[in-house]
């Protein structure tokens, strides 16, 4: 057996369409990385076309059609989506949804000011 894991900050129509009716027999791991369309849209400028409303009911879809579970990918930044208000609204947002969470320690560049989390998976906020 193999796993692959198709990562993309999704389309819901991509990931209906594609994913869910035409039966693709692969992973899919979306990068999320916020709980709410204000600040997701602030890391993501995906999220200004495709809020999260229309991204989750996608991947609801996708679950019920499929059978599959999603994975979602969640860069932990600090000060920003590692504390643990923001888990209770990822929670919230992905309950009843067959997934999980992979948290993933962000590593800083220099093109980007966003700070590394001293969070980990078993210590958030």
């Amino acid at each position: 057996f193999f796993f692959f894991f198709f990562t993309r900050e999704a389309s819901p129509s991509f990931i209906s369409r594609r994913f869910a009716e035409e039966g693709l027999e692969v992973g899919l791991a979306i990068s999320l990385h916020e709980a709410d369309d204000v600040a997701r849209s602030a890391i993501m400028p995906v999220n200004r076309r495709y809020d999260l409303d229309e991204l989750i009911g996608a991947c609801h879809y996708y679950v019920e059609r499929s059978g599959r579970r999603l994975t979602f990918e969640w860069a932990l930044i600090a000060g920003r989506n590692d504390d643990a208000a923001t888990a209770r609204r990822l929670g919230k947002l992905l309950r009843g949804l067959k997934c999980h969470v992979n948290l993933i320690p962000l590593n800083p560049t220099q093109v980007c000011n966003l700070g590394q989390s001293r969070a980990t998976s078993g210590n958030l906020g």
